[in-house]
């Protein structure tokens, strides 16, 4: 996929930045972070990721509430004992 410098400038990337001339010299500087959520299916990827972190925040759960557990016992250790992930989560989602 070849695209040209002006289109790279104006839509690539995962910043935004200012190229100007000055004193016969071309001088570029990052204005800041951008998220480029314009690629097609933005959403549907974000829903999917979305989905394949809780699966994996339940079977993490499972695995450690299992090996915390000796077989054939009372469970002494349960799901609400475990750290509360959700901020993690959100944090993923927000990055």
């Amino acid at each position: 996929m070849q695209h040209s410098f002006t289109d790279f400038l104006r839509h690539g990337g995962n910043g935004q930045y200012v190229i100007a001339r000055r004193d016969g010299r071309i001088l570029g500087r990052r204005l800041g972070l951008s998220l480029k959520s314009t690629f097609p299916n933005y959403s549907a990827l974000r829903a999917d990721f979305s989905e394949r972190l809780d699966q994996v925040i339940s079977e993490n759960t499972r695995m450690l509430l299992n090996a915390l557990t000796p077989p054939d016992t009372v469970p002494t250790v349960t799901e609400a004992d475990l750290r509360d992930v959700s901020d993690a989560r959100a944090e993923v989602l927000d990055a």
